[in-house]
C-alpha cells in the first residue's frame, strides 16, 4: 500500500501510467520491464549501521566501505530495493547548510519541489521514463547550501530477483555551493533477472559546484537503465565521474547535460571494466553559454565476450570549446569495443576535436614486467591498472585502493 503522497505527484503517476503503451522505445535496447513488477521484502528501518541486514553489510564490504571510512563520512543514506534502511545525517551537514531527505518524504515537506521534481526528465518522453513516473518509490533529495567537501553517499541495492527498482533523486546545488556526492549500485551475486531504472535530476546553479561520483557493479543478471539529467548556470563546474567495473547482464545509460550558463565547465570521466556484459553508454553535452568548455575522457577495457558501445556527443551552439577521447583494451577476440564520437556546432568560434583508440594490451610492456620476475596475470593486471589511473587519480584515496583491488582480481580472472 502506497503511503499518503500530494495530490500532483499521484496525478503525474496517473498521466504517467495511461500514456506508457503510446509512447515511443528509448534510446538503447529496451527490456521486458513488466515481467520485473514485484514486491520486494521488507526491510526494516534501522538506527545504527551494525544493526543492518547481513547481506546489506556484505554489500558494504563489496562496495570498499570500510569501518573506517563509516566514521569518516558524516553523511550516508542507503536504500535496499525500496526501502531506506539507513539514514544519518550528523549536525555537521546541517551546519554546512546541506539537507539530505527521503525523496517521498522531501515532497511532502517542500511542496516547491514541484518546480524541479519530472521537470528535467518529463514523463512522457519514452516508455521507460513513463514507466519509472508510475511506478517510482523512495530516492534521495539532496539541498546544498552552503559548503562541504567530504563525500556525502547515496547507495542503491537490489535484494530481490525479478523486481524493478525505481528510486527518484533530485539534487539542487544552488548558488556559490558546493558539494561532492558518491553515488554506489550494486546487486548481491545470487540475484536473478532484475532491473534497476534510477533517475537523476540535478540542478547545478550560478558559482555551484558540484562532484558527483558514481560506481556501479552489476551482477551477471541485472540490467541497468539509469537516466540523468542535469544542468548548468553560470560560472559552475560539474566532475562526473562514472565507474562501472561490472555491467550486469546490460546497461544503457545516455546521460543529458545543458550548460545554460556563461564561463561552465564540464568534465564527465569514464571507467567501463565488463565480463560478459553488454555496455552502451555516451554523454551528450549540450553548450549554449558562452566561454564554457567540455572534456569527455572514457577507458573501456573488455573481456570474456563483452560489449562496449561509448558514444559521447559534444553540441555547441556558442563559443566554447570540448574534447572526446575514447581509449579501449581488448581482453580476448570475442569481445568488443566501438567508439562513436559527435561533434555538432553551427558557431565559427566552438572549438571541438575527438580522439579514440581500441587494441590489446602492450606487448612489449608485457613482456618488459614478466622480465622483471612477474607472473603474466600480475603482469596484466599492473599495465590494466595503469591504463585507468588518469580517471582513478581524481576519486577519494579509499576509492582508488578498493577500484584498483578489483581492476586486478578481474585482470587475474579470479571475479
Amino acid at each position: 500500500m502506497r503511503t499518503y503522497e500530494a495530490d500532483w505527484v499521484t496525478e503525474i503517476r496517473k498521466k504517467a501510467s495511461a500514456s506508457i503503451n503510446s509512447l515511443p522505445l528509448p534510446r538503447g535496447e529496451f527490456i521486458d520491464i513488466m515481467k520485473f513488477i514485484k514486491s520486494p521484502k521488507e526491510i526494516p528501518k534501522i538506527e545504527k549501521i551494525e544493526d543492518a541486514p547481513k547481506e546489506v553489510l556484505d554489500l558494504f564490504e563489496k562496495m570498499g566501505i570500510s569501518e573506517e571510512e563509516r566514521k569518516m563520512f558524516f553523511g550516508l543514506s542507503v536504500q535496499a530495493n525500496d526501502n531506506v534502511i539507513y539514514k544519518k545525517v550528523r549536525d555537521e551537514l546541517a551546519k554546512k547548510q546541506i539537507i539530505i531527505e527521503a525523496m517521498d518524504v522531501a515532497l511532502k515537506k517542500y511542496d516547491w519541489l514541484k518546480e524541479y521534481f519530472f521537470n528535467l526528465v518529463k514523463y512522457d518522453e519514452n516508455k521507460l521514463t513513463a514507466y519509472h513516473a508510475a511506478n517510482w518509490k523512495n530516492g534521495v533529495f539532496v539541498w546544498a547550501k552552503g559548503k562541504y567537501d567530504l563525500p556525502i553517499h547515496a547507495y542503491f541495492m537490489l535484494l530481490s530477483p525479478l523486481y524493478s527498482q525505481m528510486e527518484h533523486t533530485v539534487v539542487i546545488a544552488e548558488p556559490h555551493s558546493k558539494i561532492f556526492l558518491v553515488e554506489g549500485c550494486t546487486a548481491p551475486l545470487f540475484i536473478r533477472e532484475s532491473v534497476h531504472i534510477g533517475i537523476n535530476e540535478i540542478y547545478i546553479k550560478d558559482n555551484a559546484e558540484l562532484t558527483l561520483t558514481k560506481l556501479q557493479n552489476w551482477p551477471k543478471h541485472v540490467h541497468t537503465r539509469p537516466i540523468s539529467k542535469i544542468v548548468l548556470g553560470n560560472n559552475s563546474k560539474l566532475h562526473l565521474i562514472n565507474v562501472i567495473y561490472g555491467g550486469g547482464a546490460s546497461t544503457v545509460e545516455y546521460p543529458e547535460i545543458e550548460i545554460r550558463g556563461d564561463n561552465s565547465k564540464v568534465s564527465v570521466e569514464s571507467i567501463v571494466f565488463t565480463k560478459s556484459s553488454k555496455v552502451k553508454l555516451g554523454a551528450t553535452v549540450y553548450v549554449r553559454g558562452k566561454q564554457s568548455s567540455v572534456v569527455l575522457p572514457s577507458k573501456a577495457i573488455a573481456s570474456e565476450a563483452s560489449s562496449i558501445l561509448i558514444e559521447d556527443e559534444i553540441k555547441a551552439f556558442s563559443k566554447c570549446k570540448g574534447h572526446i577521447s575514447c581509449d579501449g583494451i581488448l581482453l580476448d577476440d570475442k569481445s568488443e569495443i566501438e567508439s562513436v564520437p559527435a561533434l555538432f556546432t553551427k558557431h565559427k568560434d566552438a572549438e571541438l576535436s575527438h580522439e579514440a583508440s581500441i587494441g590489446r594490451l602492450n606487448e612489449e610492456a608485457l613482456f618488459y614486467l614478466m622480465s622483471r620476475g612477474l607472473d603474466e596475470e600480475t603482469a596484466r593486471a599492473v599495465l590494466i591498472k595503469g591504463f585507468v589511473e588518469p580517471v582513478l587519480k581524481h576519486l577519494p584515496f579509499q576509492y582508488r585502493i578498493e577500484i584498483n583491488k578489483l581492476l586486478e582480481i578481474a585482470a587475474q580472472g579470479s571475479m
